[in-house]
């Protein structure tokens, strides 16, 4: 028959055993919870199993703990409900259970025995017996686990104290897995937030130029319904504005080539709608701790530390250990049941032996063994060398010295190590404590099991901190973060440069840490309503610097919200608007001038505009007086020698009427003495001459009229006022038109020769264009010359021989276009005379001779309105040629060359 005592004890080795599973194969944490402590709550007979949780006061930071989970058996109250049993005080109703367990103790025994102070609230519970076991995590007391005996008082043996603390250390072990995974979510969480709430858009490239991701704002800027969408992009595919890619990737290369940050530069941007923003970019190259760029920051403007479980399997094995000392028979049968559950038990159970000469052994191994270490349980038991064979090289020197040192002091033995796999390593992890025995040998019971989910799950974290970091870092203005009680999690540079302390100093830390009372409280409230309200807070502050400064700071708080939407922090964004409201300022000072500027500019441009429109006319009035001069000049020749020769006509037509008046006195027969008088008339008129004379002197009419209506002609065809437009027209007869005109300037003249006027005309297809206007322009070059060659004349008067003075125009087709060449044998321009010809009002010409208005308006009229090229070849002493170059457009068919 077994006795009641190792059958209690094996009932709970199963519960253990139980429980220990449905922690590690349980994904919802808190259901695993629950199981757990309904399963070994059943197999410790106990009438209610909970567990509390250590935290601190949000202000005072007094120790507190409050009751997270609980399990009743049937017929007893629950106390999960029960307000007095949260935020608990150490200090003030347990102060002796502090100190014990924090020296990882017990508490155990009737409560009629305890201090009144903890009595009293025991009592309440009608609680008649209690076992209070402390839940370690990296050595850290965190909390504890509670089996209370309500029905009757009972007595806790050793066996089942051990036991029952081994079943603690494994529960700690899944509460920390779960705060390493509440870490990590809250770590993502936290960096989305940062990213999501920066008064800016942001986005981060790879080294190619390729989008890794971006914050909320630059996804909605950019017309994406997630930020996701935006990896593996590049710019020419999200660029609202193509033609300004290739210079924002060259800024872009440079930055990262460079490793310097761009700040603050100005660029516009074409959105998606169509219009125009203007941003300020900064471009900030992210680099890794050796300095390397991993990448680009682009601005268009920490997690609490690792807790590592402590199992206490050693105790499991101590037990064990007992019960083979007390019992065999009973231990042996016991050792089937326990090796049936520790080989279903996930990792390595082993019991490990190091003897006084530095010999080592395995007596147990579980069958963990082989999928842990890749070692056949057995074939270690029989050589200990096998567990430390694939041991990575870097981590074998640690593993043995952690054993030495903790063989020595006799202390808890924990490690972490890899070991080499055919794919690659695996990470392990174990835990347990040495005792020693009376023949001087050192036995570790303990556990051993694969970390290498929650390795890569902290190697991840490790990145994503560090990406935060650098984020923050890169943001230029003051930026933090902190968590529900308004502690500090990080800061940046800024942050950290402002207060004079250093980042990593400025972690769990709080306003009142740093601010004064006043200021500190301020902030306080601030975090407590922006979490409260769970929305966004804008504040701008006034604040004084410790060298008297005044600065103003747009500061935006943010709530962290947890997946399950509760509020578990604030993220902060401070930016310095001094300089901003100093620039508001003096722009409202500057409206008023400027208003009054712009009031004077507008008065000057009107009298501008009045004394251009006056220039302008003065030109048109000098052109038109040289061409109504010539055409004077020109009609009054013919005009004078036809009215000069109308008195000799008509003298012969009276004396022609009075001869034929006599014939006709005498008609039809002329008698002798009729002869006499008609031969009188014709003598006396000489009739033989006025035959003659008369003849001629109606040719020579006849030429005057001709002459007069050339010029007519030639004025009709030089000022087209019957066409309006751009018509097809002869270039040619534009030219000799103007000539015509100008014909009394070239010939001879009192203080000069005449102007010989050569003409070598190609053959010119008929232009599309304004011949009206084009007149004009021959009318100006002309005059230019003439007036040049008369200069040249009287500079070379006392020359000999004299100068020959000659007008050369020339015209042909060179490629696509018709070209005019209209030069003279003149004394040219200086270079610096020649650059201003075409500038308004620039004119060499004596005070009232010109306006300065003519090659300016030519200039206008042949590159403007006829997408024409008008040049000046001009050498000092050799005179001055002008180049007309129109394009052909649509050519009509070409007309017979003139020479």
């Amino acid at each position: 028959m077994i006795h009641p005592e190792i059958e209690q004890r094996d009932r709970l080795l199963q519960g253990i055993a139980t429980a220990t599973h449905q922690l590690l194969i349980e994904k919802n944490y808190g259901q695993a919870v629950n199981l757990a402590l309904a399963t070994l709550g059943t197999a410790a007979a106990a009438d209610r199993a909970y567990i509390f949780e250590n935290h601190l006061a949000p202000l005072s930071g007094e120790s507190l703990m409050s009751q997270r989970w609980e399990w009743t058996a049937e017929g007893i109250q629950p106390e999960i409900d029960n307000p007095d049993l949260q935020n608990l005080s150490y200090d003030d109703f347990f102060p002796r259970w502090h100190q014990t367990l924090l020296r990882g103790e017990i508490i155990s025994g009737p409560v009629l025995t305890f201090p009144d102070s903890e009595r009293q609230i025991l009592e309440s519970q009608q609680i008649l017996s209690i076992l209070v076991i402390p839940i370690q995590m990296e050595q850290r007391f965190w909390g504890f686990i509670g089996f209370d005996a309500c029905r009757t008082e009972r007595h806790w043996s050793t066996s089942e104290t051990a036991l029952l603390q081994a079943a603690a250390a494994s529960l700690g072990g899944r509460l920390r897995q779960h705060q390493t995974e509440r870490e990590l979510d809250q770590s993502r969480w936290l960096l989305r937030s940062v990213l999501d709430n920066v008064p800016q858009q942001v986005y981060w490239k790879d080294t190619d130029l390729h989008y890794l991701g971006c914050n909320s704002s630059a996804a909605i800027a950019n017309g994406l319904e997630r930020p996701e969408e935006i990896a593996g992009k590049t710019e020419q595919e999200l660029s609202w504005n193509p033609e300004k890619t290739d210079s924002h990737q060259i800024s872009d290369r440079r930055v990262i080539d460079s490793g310097q940050p761009e700040l603050h530069m100005i660029e516009p941007r074409l959105q998606g709608n169509g219009q125009t923003e203007w941003l300020g970019v900064s471009r900030i190259p992210l680099q890794d701790d050796q300095g390397k760029v991993m990448g680009l920051m682009v601005t268009v403007t920490d997690i609490t530390a690792r807790r590592q479980a402590v199992l206490q399997q050693q105790q499991l094995n101590e037990a064990l250990e007992a019960q083979i000392e007390q019992q065999t028979t009973a231990l042996q049968q016991s050792e089937t049941r326990l090796c049936h559950l520790t080989d279903n038990v996930p990792g390595m159970l082993f019991e490990f032996c190091q003897r006084p000469d530095g010999s080592r052994c395995f007596p147990y191994a579980s069958v963990g063994t082989q999928a842990l270490l890749n070692v056949d349980p057995q074939k270690l038991k029989q050589d200990a060398s096998l567990a430390f064979a694939e041991v990575h090289p870097e981590d074998l020197p640690g593993l043995n010295q952690s054993i030495q040192a903790s063989a020595a002091g006799l202390s808890d033995w924990e490690y972490e190590w890899r070991v080499i796999t055919p794919e690659d390593y695996r990470w392990l992890k174990g835990f347990s404590r040495p005792q020693r025995q009376p023949n001087g040998d050192i036995l570790w019971y303990g556990y051993i099991y694969n970390m290498s989910d929650r390795k890569q799950a902290e190697l991840l974290q490790q990145q994503q901190q560090q990406q935060l970091k650098s984020l923050l870092d890169n943001i230029p203005h003051l930026a933090w973060l902190k968590d529900q009680e308004s502690r500090f999690i990080a800061v940046n540079k800024p942050f950290s440069h402002a207060c004079g302390t250093p980042a990593d100093d400025l972690a769990g830390k709080t306003d009142f840490d740093i601010w004064p009372a006043e200021l500190a409280q301020a902030y306080s409230r601030q975090d407590q309503a922006v979490m409260a309200t769970r929305r966004q807070q804008r504040v701008e502050e006034r604040i004084v610097n410790e060298q008297g400064q005044t600065r103003w700071f747009e500061t935006y708080k943010t709530p962290v919200l947890s997946t399950a939407g509760m509020a578990i922090g604030t993220v902060g964004i401070a930016v310095d608007i001094t300089d901003r409201r100093e620039a508001e300022a003096a722009l409202r000072q500057s409206e008023a001038k400027l208003r009054q500027q712009t009031q004077v500019l507008e008065e000057t441009l009107q009298q501008l505009r009045q004394t251009q429109g006056q220039m302008v006319q003065s030109e048109k009035m000098s052109s038109l007086g040289q061409l109504v001069g010539g055409i004077a000049h020109e009609i009054n020749n013919p005009v004078s020698f036809i009215y000069g020769n109308i008195c000799y006509l008509q003298e012969y037509a009276d004396d022609l009427m009075d001869l034929i008046q006599l014939y006709q006195t005498a008609y039809p027969e002329i008698t002798e003495p009729i002869q006499a008088p008609i031969q009188a008339k014709i003598k006396a008129m000489d009739l033989a001459f006025l035959q003659s004379d008369l003849s001629k002197i109606l040719r020579s009419i006849e030429t005057g009229a001709e002459r007069i209506s050339e010029i007519v002609r030639s004025l009709s065809n030089f000022s087209r006022m019957d066409q309006a437009g751009k018509k097809a027209a002869d270039i040619h007869e534009g030219l000799d038109s103007t000539l015509l005109i100008l014909g009394h300037r070239l010939k001879i003249q009192s203080n000069r020769s005449e102007i010989k006027v050569i003409r070598e005309y190609g053959d010119l297809p008929r232009l599309e264009c304004n011949p009206g206007q084009l007149n004009q322009v021959f009318m100006n070059i002309f005059s230019n010359a003439i007036d040049a060659l008369e200069t040249a004349f009287l500079t070379h008067a006392a020359a000999a021989p004299p100068l020959t003075l000659t007008l050369k125009v020339t015209t042909g087709v060179e490629q696509d276009f018709a070209t005019i060449r209209i030069a003279d044998n003149g004394s040219g321009m200086p270079a610096e005379i020649a650059a201003k010809i075409y500038d308004p009002f620039f004119t060499t010409k004596p005070l009232g001779q010109g306006t300065g208005f003519g090659l300016a308006i030519s200039y206008q009229i042949i590159v403007e309105q006829h997408q024409g090229k008008l040049d000046c070849i001009t050498t000092p002493g050799s005179g001055t040629c002008f180049e007309i170059r129109l394009p052909l457009f649509a050519a009509q068919p070409q007309t017979a060359a003139r020479l």
